[in-house]
């Protein structure tokens, strides 16, 4: 009983965890493959001193299996075979059933003692975290609890020293504090590291509230390639360069590099040239930022998407991208589309988006809301915008079947043509919450010229609207 148990406790630290289990697994009806299959091999690996003393030959056999099987292995029931994996797995993805209720402790939140909560920007809890932070606050008020954000990924608490240390020493202050053997010290509750140039280059921040209330949105606008700011600059492209296409393929699935995936050889800040360069990817830059430029919170995406199959994934990335061109990974997101899209029937649709085939195009406006982070884009670098079909293995890819639900054998594989929109009639956008006193996003010809920002041109704010409107695609 969490309510008895609650009167002999005068606060607890929980490190790199999680509530609802189900919010783990599951990131917009997407199924995190890769956790899931090293977490079963993790808890199902044998517990007899063979077995502890054989550990890392053992998980470097595992991740031989792994690299053999992962593409080739298209159901699951042949990949827990190959990779040598009990077959326990049953596809459910829905937060409401018995199984996911039966691990959902988040009833527990009410009677909580206070907390001193940790976790890592690459950590693949985050967002579950910090929601159960924020649901803290609102139950027990500011103060009750604390929050503590590294650079970390999720096993970096046992690989890192420096994590290690750090977390540990502020949780044993905490401790104290509520327990009365150390004086309170008036720090604000939330205290986060600003990733710089790499995320290990920062420092750490103290705010009053997650997220905090110093932040205010950036506006960016999709362009062929490109990341403009000020939305009212003429688009000179032919109509036919006024999209950005790419085509998934599940039987080639586009990779994951870095980011909250369960191996600490892969996970967190990773170089992304390797990702970048695939056709199957599109890229959007803006200029050279004049001067450095702090995200701190959840980036928001939206797109306007028109793709050959009614059903796909977008995954999208956002790098930071040095003025040597290396391009490093900062947050990411994900969707896995389930709705039927809708057709473009009308005049206006065809006009604004292209005709279509007899099987579609389906068109679909998406939005994504990223993991959160906290990051300096430093003077002279660009932000990057990663938009793909999938992220394999650390999302199961899709096979553009209408069940979409991950099955022994697939029922269907389909190849899917993706086309991200971005006129001043159907535009997609991105919103960065960017820390005031860091000033506007401008990039170095910007920011060399004396003259402000224009407003937005008429054309594109009704533009603009109709992309914020909950309006369906065909009325757009």
């Amino acid at each position: 009983d969490s309510r008895k148990v609650n009167h002999q406790l005068a606060a607890i630290a929980p490190l790199f965890s999680a509530s609802m289990v189900h919010d783990v697994f599951f990131v917009s009806n997407a199924f995190k493959l890769d956790f899931y299959l090293r977490y079963v091999q993790l808890m199902t690996r044998p517990t007899t001193m063979l077995a502890q003393a054989t550990l890392f030959l053992s998980l470097y056999c595992f991740e031989q299996a792994l690299k053999r099987n992962l593409v080739q292995s298209l159901g699951m029931k042949k990949l827990h075979a190959g990779i040598g994996l009990p077959y326990l797995f049953k596809y459910n993805p829905r937060p409401g059933s018995r199984f996911w209720k039966n691990r959902d402790y988040s009833e527990a939140r009410q009677a909580a003692p206070p907390a001193h909560i940790a976790t890592g920007w690459h950590d693949l809890f985050l967002t579950s975290t910090l929601n159960d932070y924020k649901a803290l606050v609102e139950m027990h008020g500011v103060g009750h609890s604390r929050l503590t954000i590294g650079p970390w990924h999720h096993l970096e608490s046992i690989t890192s020293g420096w994590a290690f240390t750090s977390m540990l020493r502020s949780s044993v202050e905490f401790l104290q504090e509520k327990t009365g053997l150390k004086e309170p010290e008036l720090n604000l509750p939330v205290r986060l590291w600003i990733m710089g140039a790499r995320a290990q280059k920062g420092g750490w921040r103290e705010f009053s509230a997650w997220p905090p209330n110093e932040i205010s949105e950036e506006f960016y606008v999709l362009k062929p390639g490109a990341l403009q700011q000020q939305a009212h600059q003429r688009d000179d492209h032919p109509a036919s360069q006024q999209q950005s296409r790419f085509r998934y393929d599940p039987l080639a699935p586009t990779p994951a590099l870095g980011g909250s995936v369960f191996s600490p050889m892969e996970a967190g800040e990773r170089p992304q040239a390797a990702l970048e360069a695939r056709e199957d990817v599109a890229c959007f830059d803006s200029e050279p930022l004049g001067a450095g430029v702090t995200v701190v919170g959840c980036t928001r995406l939206r797109l306007t998407i028109r793709a050959s199959r009614p059903y796909f994934d977008i995954f999208a990335r956002l790098s930071d991208v040095h003025p040597s061109g290396e391009s490093f990974n900062v947050c990411d997101a994900v969707l896995r589309h389930r709705a039927p899209a809708t057709r473009a029937r009308s005049q206006g649709d065809f006009a604004a988006r292209g005709p279509g085939g007899e099987e579609g195009p389906f068109l679909a406006d998406v939005e994504l809301t990223f993991a959160a982070t906290a990051k300096c884009f430093e003077a002279g670098h660009t932000i990057r915008l990663v938009v793909t079909g999938g992220a394999f293995p650390m999302y199961a890819r899709h096979f553009g079947d209408a069940e979409q639900v991950l099955e022994p054998e697939p029922l269907e594989v389909h190849p899917c043509d993706v086309e991200i929109l971005h006129t001043e009639q159907v535009p997609s956008a991105l919103w960065l919450p960017v820390l005031s006193g860091q000033g506007s996003l401008r990039s170095l010809s910007q920011a060399a010229a004396t003259r402000g920002a224009r407003r937005m041109s008429r054309d594109f704010t009704v533009g603009l609207r109709k992309v914020q409107s909950e309006a369906k695609v065909s009325d757009l």
